[in-house]
């Protein structure tokens, strides 16, 4: 509920890939203050991020016109995917990719979609567990080859 109350004046919206400057502007100072690295040539940016292997889509999230946050993610017929998600740093008061996930959900609900793919988490990575605050949700055991529910 806390992160939809700092949202609330947030603009939110899904559409085709569309690259911008500052796309990539918000994706260098999200790479370097997460993992202190930024030195993704735009060329790289573009064939990650607006080369897609399926249909792509892309949520954009603007406070008071300006971007703040956005994320790529793949459409299925059944299921929509987050590939990443990136925020202006200047913004982390706002919990974003919680914010991003949340519009995520509401957006395949709309769209009849039976399964929404978070992304991955990473063991230890700090910049992703906040994914598993959402419940239930399953994951894929490497150990087993299952998919296991969590409660």
């Amino acid at each position: 509920m806390r992160t939809l109350s700092k949202g609330k004046s947030l603009d939110v919206s899904f559409g085709p890939l569309n690259f911008t400057p500052r796309a990539f502007e918000i994706f260098r100072k999200h790479s370097f203050a997460r993992f202190g690295s930024d030195d993704d040539s735009l060329e790289s940016f573009l064939f990650h991020f607006y080369t897609p292997s399926c249909p792509g889509l892309q949520i954009s999230i603007s406070l008071d016109g300006v971007l703040v946050g956005v994320g790529w993610l793949d459409q299925g017929e059944i299921s929509l995917s987050s590939v990443y998600f990136c925020f202006d740093p200047n913004y982390s008061d706002l919990s974003l990719g919680t914010y991003s996930i949340l519009a995520g959900l509401e957006y395949a609900r709309e769209q009849g979609l039976q399964w929404n793919y978070l992304g991955y988490v990473v063991e230890g990575n700090r910049s992703t567990v906040y994914k598993n605050n959402f419940r239930p949700h399953e994951y894929f055991d490497w150990g087993t080859g299952k998919w296991q529910r969590q409660q």
